[in-house]
């Protein structure tokens, strides 16, 4: 059932967990649930996580280190190829939106249950998403044409909080599939809603 790495037995057991907290959410799901879940004993899986707390940082952070590694390939590969401001900055927003919304449970983790972090990891947390913030917001120095009248951090927050809710509120078989309505979000972000 799994694998000799550690690693790959921990990323079972993470994304076992996060369809019990997405279900019957975090504060009612218990490491006993997870456990028979995931095939093993409760005093199995201490050892691969001490807390329910720790399991759910563990999705949360795995997911936004490997998001933070993609969004900083991505700026090489855009920087590499000499791509101008906007079509580097559009590559960048739709990297970002579709590695958050194809990442399984964690970005709905995030949305619903990442408060429930305490201690240390609402600290680690914190800085993560600091990281992604910040990555984002240098993305957007780039581009010399955005309106001064904008502050560059309340439109970090909008492509962030548009590409958390889009795959949250999109419907598999609606309208738009996901790749729609991320082109349609960021049409958005560079042109407005209004006709001028």
């Amino acid at each position: 059932m799994f694998s000799p790495s550690l690693q790959k037995k921990k990323n079972y057991i993470a994304k076992i967990a996060a369809k019990e907290f997405l279900s019957k959410g975090y504060k009612t799901a218990s490491l006993q649930d997870i456990s028979k879940k995931v095939g093993m004993s409760k005093a199995g899986l201490y050892h691969y996580f001490n807390t329910k707390e720790q399991i759910l940082y563990y999705i949360i952070a795995s997911m936004g280190h490997n998001f933070l590694g993609a969004l900083r390939n991505c700026v090489k590969e855009c920087e590499a190829k000499g791509l101008e401001p906007e079509d580097a900055l559009k590559k960048y927003l739709t990297k970002y939106a579709n590695n958050l919304n194809k990442s399984g449970e964690a970005p709905l983790l995030i949305l619903r249950e990442r408060h429930q972090l305490t201690g240390k990891y609402k600290k680690e947390l914190h800085k993560l998403e600091q990281d992604i913030f910040h990555g984002i917001k240098n993305e957007l120095k780039k581009f010399p044409y955005i309106d001064k009248k904008y502050d560059l951090n309340v439109i970090s927050f909008l492509i962030i909080s548009m590409s958390h809710w889009i795959g949250y509120w999109l419907k598999p078989k609606g309208k738009l599939d996901l790749g729609s309505g991320i082109k349609e979000n960021i049409d958005i972000i560079f042109h407005g809603i209004v006709k001028r």
